[in-house]
């Protein structure tokens, strides 16, 4: 069946083949994906006891274990946890890292979302006498949910919420479960059956991130089991190594005609099949001999918050005529187009890429030094 499409070279409206995925973590396959990147420092002990993974942080920093899964665009993450450290009055001592000792007398610990390679992550934690160590009327603890963005060098907390209801308050277990829709994100905890403390809007980088559990100073967590939910689909998010800068010191040097700066120059599409998703602007880049990767820079319409400098928009590999290719192209919601997708270069400064099952293609003009 052919799909709807919005293109500009993109596409918006698609019939796709999607499949639920579930992804469990429990004692039964040893929490395998949870373990399988995890390098554990000194003073930090993760280890399988009966019937559960056990997280200790005796260190001033946080820890975190991720999931290998790379995460989808909607997704949702439960975890099964308690903090047995988390009792009244009880202190822990961590190691900082010049070697002296401190106490700490609450812990934060919870679920990572988007966590990226260079240490960037979305935090949902749960915190115990954050601001005060206790409540001077009833002597409890006053446990908070904070969603939180961090940096290498900053942490910002976006939103947070008191909870003292339906939840286990001191080191007994609680189910933290997060639903991320896009870039809205809904948070729920309980003792059973979760219900809802939090909802925000955040913004998401969505190329090779990652869930994941943070163990921060002084918790020990005895985690019972964790799941992902997502739907799995064929959209494809990648940045290249590529930025604005590299492109540009690297065109300056390339003699290969074909690479450089292509602009949005016209279109014939038909409508019944093919939209205009922006009038981009692109780099070609060759990657090994004959073939070449097409870079995204600027001009999108459809999702133009999610599309950034340096992501990949397709590919080219050549045919047996000159300046002639075939490929792939990733439309305007992330979805690649493979059917029957033809590249074609006219006196080395117009591009033409063909969707002939669409019956529509779109020209791009070369960018001259």
């Amino acid at each position: 069946m052919k799909r709807l499409a919005t293109l500009l070279v993109g596409i918006i409206l698609i019939i796709s083949d999607i499949n639920a995925v579930s992804r469990y973590t429990y004692p039964g396959n040893g929490y395998a994906s949870l373990l399988h990147n995890a390098t554990v420092p000194n003073n930090v002990t993760v280890s399988n006891i009966n019937d559960f993974l056990e997280i200790t942080n005796n260190t001033a920093s946080d820890y975190c274990i991720t999931d290998t899964t790379t995460l989808p665009l909607n997704f949702t993450y439960s975890v099964k946890m308690a903090n047995v450290n988390n009792r009244r009055g009880k202190s822990v001592k961590v190691m900082n890292n010049d070697g002296t000792v401190n106490k700490v007398y609450s812990q934060r610990w919870g679920v990572v979302i988007d966590k990226m390679p260079n240490g960037d992550m979305i935090t949902v934690e749960m915190c115990c006498n954050n601001e005060d160590a206790y409540n001077e009327v009833t002597d409890n603890k006053i446990p908070q949910i904070i969603l939180s963005k961090h940096t290498a060098s900053t942490t910002t907390i976006l939103k947070s919420v008191k909870v003292e209801k339906d939840i286990n308050l001191n080191d007994g277990d609680n189910i933290l479960s997060v639903k991320v829709n896009g870039e809205n994100i809904t948070v729920l905890i309980g003792r059973k059956n979760p219900k809802k403390v939090l909802e925000a809007t955040i913004e998401r980088k969505l190329t090779n991130s990652h869930v994941g559990i943070i163990a921060g100073p002084g918790t020990s967590l005895k985690v019972k089991r964790t799941m992902l939910n997502y739907e799995k689909d064929n959209r494809i998010v990648k940045y290249t190594r590529w930025n604005h800068n590299t492109l540009t010191e690297y065109f300056k040097k390339s003699t290969n005609p074909i690479e450089g700066y292509w602009q949005y120059l016209d279109r014939d599409t038909e409508d019944k099949w093919m939209r205009m998703g922006g009038r981009y602007t692109i780099a070609i880049v060759e990657t090994e001999k004959g073939n070449y990767e097409i870079i995204y820079c600027d001009g999108a319409q459809v999702k133009k918050n999610e599309w950034n400098f340096g992501m990949l928009k397709g590919n080219m590999t050549p045919t047996i005529f000159d300046n002639t290719f075939n490929g792939m192209w990733i439309d305007s919601i992330f979805e690649p187009i493979t059917e029957d997708v033809q590249f074609s270069i006219e006196e080395g400064v117009i591009l033409t890429v063909k969707f002939p099952v669409y019956k529509s293609q779109i020209r791009f003009s070369k960018v001259i030094k």
